[in-house]
């Protein structure tokens, strides 16, 4: 009997350690999964107190990026959780969301879901993303059936070192991060951005919002799959009382008028409220700028979540019921969360500090964080003295004395300066010069300092010493090592901040900035300051900067860099609006359109309109039309007969040249860059507008007409009234 029993308890302890062992394996052999925040969303979820949750947001990558639940709470009060994956199916949706209703049922009001997932059926691996961190449960067993076909794909996900057995191969050091990974519940789901298109992408290549959707265009074919699980969470949504809201974030490069017919059709069918944040009236309320709120024209970044964020904190309490948490008990828990999240989110706070005296002094207030600070070239010449005497009230002596090209290091932990060295350059100290007037955002601009400091600099390269630059090594305050190098323009010429074997540093001229948060053991923000240039830098908050600068009476035409870039921007942004708006009203309406059409646009002072008549326009105007041409001006356009040519050129609402011949005689007319010629029924009928050599006009009989914008320098738009009409 002995014997038995020891024996059955080898057995359940053999047991035990296999089931260890292979739940180990099928953890390390499974995809780490971190990206996106797949890890911190599905983990955090489930260490939230029960019954806490009121509004969890579904669906993709776009929401993952678009909503951010802390300011929802920072806010309003409002308890959300952004359950949110990767190409999340509709499938994992459905399942998510009665995951939610399980851990929350008291408290679950409201369900925001994203709709991007209508149109497509992703690969297998982003079920598996969303699906396999699940907690084992009958739910977790049902989602698993719904998306396998076979038992070998069923036991895939419920054991996944089924599926994953052969990454042995491709294992490395980031895949046994995982056993020790703690989830950062704080973003609750959402995922941090800081990036913007406009850094890496020309101004006219960015993509500007529909606006107005063409409701003429049809509807997408969406897929049954994800029309099923949409029905099951409606249903499930009346069921349980659960208020359900459909909802599309901005992103030109994902979306489309048909998928928006498609989904807008769907919704009045079911009665659903559909919130399409790439049309008006959503578009303008969340003040949406593609150039600076998204990182890659799809997903927003944190600018853009706050402001979609902010939208939804308005439209929850008032429009759903949401509930304020605030100073409840029950609810201290978010709190903490809240400062956690200050803390990882502290470079979009920092971002907006131009002064590099005032980024040091923000970095030193804030708790348990490390400065370093290297200089590459020069960090000297333009400083002013008042910064100067900043650095030295902050205790950073050498920097407040730093010379021109001088190499330097210094190391600030929690506000107080624990290292400092520079190493003076040979050349000749340059005093600081006042830099009034002068732009920091000159990117690519070679000014007239930048060609002295160049020459400068060839003149001594052969005189040079062969010294090395400074460099530090040390341990953070968690004992992380790192090392700190900095060479002036006599010393290598060279900035880096390398903490635990990764780079950090911008490795930019002038002073570069590494922020490190000791209390997470990570690299929060990374910056320079081109004082060798500027005496500060743009704010990355470049929407502020740009209105600050145009309200305090700046010229446009001297903005330059990113500044310009956005501005110019803007500007199209705003072009295209109002040119669609004006298609949509005027195309279809002929003469009466066409003159509507001309006296919106003649009132706008940086446009340039360009009229060519192809073979006839006369019919297109009515007594009523011709007066209405009399009174802006348009005298031949008043008296136009059949069959005759005709063309005008308007410029800032003022009439350039206006030009016809009864007979129908070709007439044409030429400036610096734009050619326009018309011809009447007579002579064949043609009418060309071309600006910078490009065909403009549509060549369709009666009245060709094309605007061109003096700002962004580009036709902004064509339109044709034809005759028919």
């Amino acid at each position: 009997m002995r014997w038995k029993i020891i024996r059955a308890g080898r057995a359940i302890l053999f047991s035990l350690l296999a089931c260890v062992i292979f739940g180990g394996l099928s953890l390390l052999f499974q995809p780490e999964w971190l990206e996106w925040n797949n890890y911190d969303t599905i983990h955090g979820f489930y260490e939230q107190p029960e019954n806490t949750v009121e509004t969890v947001i579904l669906g993709a990558s776009v929401a993952v990026n678009g909503f951010t639940p802390m300011e929802l709470y920072e806010n309003y009060g409002i308890c959300a959780w952004n359950m949110a994956t990767e190409q999340q199916p509709v499938l994992a949706s459905y399942y998510w969301l009665e995951e939610a209703y399980r851990y929350h049922p008291e408290t679950l009001k409201t369900v925001v879901m994203d709709v991007s997932m209508l149109r497509s059926i992703p690969q297998e691996s982003f079920y598996q993303k969303a699906i396999m961190e699940m907690r084992f449960s009958e739910n977790k067993l049902e989602a698993i059936k719904a998306c396998t076909d076979t038992f070998d794909e069923f036991l895939a996900y419920v054991f996944p070192i089924f599926s994953y057995h052969t990454r042995w191969k491709e294992l490395n050091s980031t895949d046994f991060q995982i056993f020790d990974y703690s989830a950062n519940a704080s973003v609750r789901g959402y995922n941090l951005v800081t990036d913007k298109v406009l850094d890496y992408t020309a101004y006219d290549e960015i993509g500007i919002p529909g606006y107005l959707p063409d409701e003429e265009a049809g509807r997408q074919l969406l897929k049954k799959e994800a029309l099923l699980y949409l029905k099951k969470i409606i249903q499930f949504c009346q069921e349980k009382d659960l208020q359900l809201i459909l909802t599309k974030t901005p992103g030109s490069s994902n979306w489309t008028d048909i998928a928006h017919n498609a989904v807008q059709t769907l919704a009045e069918e079911y009665g659903l409220t559909f919130l399409d944040f790439n049309y008006s009236p959503y578009l303008e309320e969340v003040g949406y700028v593609e150039a600076v709120d998204s990182w890659d024209k799809a997903h927003m970044n944190y600018h853009g979540a706050r402001k979609l964020t902010d939208w939804f904190g308005r439209y929850l309490t008032e429009n759903c019921g949401a509930t304020d948490v605030r100073g409840m008990e029950k609810y201290a828990f978010m709190e903490e969360e809240l400062s956690e999240y200050k803390r990882y989110t502290v470079s979009t706070r920092l971002n907006g500090i131009t002064d590099p005296g005032e980024y040091i002094k923000a970095v030193m207030e804030m708790e348990d964080y490390t400065l370093l600070i290297s200089v590459r070239d020069d960090g000297a010449n333009r400083l002013l003295q008042t910064q100067r005497d900043a650095f030295a009230q902050l205790e950073l002596d050498q920097l407040a004395e730093l010379s021109y090209r001088s190499a330097y290091l210094g190391v600030v932990e929690n506000g107080q300066v624990v290292y400092e060295e520079s190493l003076p350059a040979e050349e000749t100290q340059q005093s600081a010069r006042s830099t009034a007037g002068m732009d920091n955002d000159l990117d690519t601009v070679e000014t007239d300092l930048e060609k002295e400091l160049l020459k400068k600099q060839m003149e001594s390269e052969e005189s040079r010493d062969e010294a090395g630059p400074l460099e530090y090594h040390g341990r953070l305050s968690d004992g992380t090592p790192y090392t700190l190098t900095s060479g002036g323009a006599a010393t290598g010429d060279l900035s880096s901040c390398v903490i635990n074997d990764a780079e950090y540093s911008k490795n930019h001229r002038g002073l570069n900035f590494v922020v490190y948060d000791n209390r997470n053991s990570r690299v929060v923000d990374k910056v320079y300051f081109d004082t060798c240039m500027y005496t500060s830098r743009t704010s990355k908050n470049l929407q502020d900067a740009l209105e600050e600068a145009l309200d305090g009476g700046v010229d446009p035409e001297s903005l330059t860099g990113q500044m310009r870039s956005l501005y110019l921007y803007l500007n199209r942004a705003e072009d295209s609006y109002k040119m669609k708006s004006l298609r949509q009203r005027t195309e279809d309406l002929g003469g009466a359109g066409m003159l509507s059409c001309l006296k919106e646009t003649m009132q706008e002072e940086e446009y340039l309109i360009l009229l060519a008549v192809q073979g006839d326009a006369a019919s297109l105007l009515g007594e009523e039309e011709r007066e209405q041409a009399s009174q802006l001006g348009l005298e031949k356009l008043s008296q136009l007969s059949s069959g005759a040519s005709y063309l005008a050129v308007i410029d800032g609402g003022n009439l350039v040249t206006e030009k016809t011949d009864p007979e129908g005689a070709a007439v044409t007319e030429a400036g610096s860059f734009y050619q326009v010629s018309s011809s009447g029924t007579a002579q064949g009928g043609a009418a060309s507008i071309r600006v910078n050599g490009v065909e403009c006009s549509y060549g369709v009989r009666g009245m060709n007409l094309a605007v061109y914008s003096r700002t962004t320098k580009e036709v902004i738009a064509s339109f044709a009234f034809d005759t028919i009409n």
